[in-house]
This record gives C-alpha cells, sequence and structure tokens, in this order.
C-alpha cells in the first residue's frame, strides 16, 4: 500500500507523481539507518535541494515508529517496512508502510519535552510541509512531504 503513489490516499495534497525509489527492509532497529541512507543518496542523486538533515530524521522515527509499534515489527519473526520516495515538481514525499496494529493507531503524543520517547509524529508534524496517515485493511502508512527546494 502507497498511498503517495497509487492515489488511494483520501484528502491531503495532490499526489506525487515520479517515483524515486522503493525499498523493502526488515522491520527491524537496524533498518532505520538503512533506509536513511537510501533515500539520503536517492536524493542527492536526484539534486535535491531541500534539508536532508530534517528528511533523514523524519524517516528514522517513521521507521523506528514501525519497529516499536506495528505488527511488522512485534511479530515473532519480522515483517516487512517499505519506504517510498517520489517526488513532483514542488516536493518530495517519503511514505513510510508497515502492516499496522490492532492496538493504535500513529498519532501525535503531547509529551513533556524531557520525555525520551513518543516524539516521532511530533517531530513530523512539525518539520514536514504536510503528513498523514492512511490505514485500510493492508496495513498503515505515514507519509510526509518537504518542500524539493528548501
Amino acid at each position: 500500500m502507497s498511498a503517495g503513489i497509487t492515489g488511494r490516499r483520501t484528502g491531503g495534497p495532490a499526489r506525487t507523481t515520479g517515483l524515486l525509489g522503493l525499498w523493502d527492509l526488515p522491520c527491524v532497529a537496524a533498518s532505520a539507518r538503512t533506509a536513511r541512507g537510501h533515500v539520503r543518496a536517492r536524493l542527492r542523486e536526484e539534486t535535491f535541494h531541500g534539508d536532508l538533515d530534517t528528511v533523514s530524521l523524519l524517516v528514522s522515527e517513521l521507521v523506528t515508529n514501525s519497529v516499536r509499534y506495528s505488527e511488522s515489527g512485534l511479530a515473532a519473526r519480522p515483517g516487512t517496512v517499505s519506504v517510498v520516495l517520489a517526488r513532483d515538481a514542488r516536493f518530495a514525499e517519503i511514505d513510510v508502510i508497515d502492516a499496522g496494529s490492532r492496538w493504535s493507531t500513529p498519532t501525535v503524543l503531547h509529551l513533556p519535552l524531557g520525555a525520551e520517547r513518543g516524539r516521532g509524529l511530533r517531530l513530523v508534524r512539525e518539520f514536514s510541509a504536510s503528513w498523514g496517515v492512511v490505514i485500510d485493511a493492508s496495513g498503515c502508512c505515514v507519509w510526509f512531504r518537504v518542500p524539493w527546494d528548501g
């Protein structure tokens, strides 16, 4: 399920059109680093002029959330987390897709500044141009968009 690429998302911004990368990774902690590296490398190849450090941080947060809270990461044998990178003339879009969770949906938490966990979606909300969550029978997609030219 890639809401941004297939157009299955309801509401939100116009769909991105240019697929730049799709990586299916094991839903384990080390995949946050791997995803970050793939996205950074591909954006550099495409002469992305936005903030690579911010994109890297947000990708790491979303993949880590998949590992910690989704069926993909909590299963006895880890499932898959997929990272999709696409673009249009103005934005890069990153979708992070997992099996979802029967117990919770991705939610921005309002925690004290000193909290060690629970700030990932808050960072996505604060540092992206737009973001959202799509949940359907196939799983959960958390997406965000950042300006292509910073």
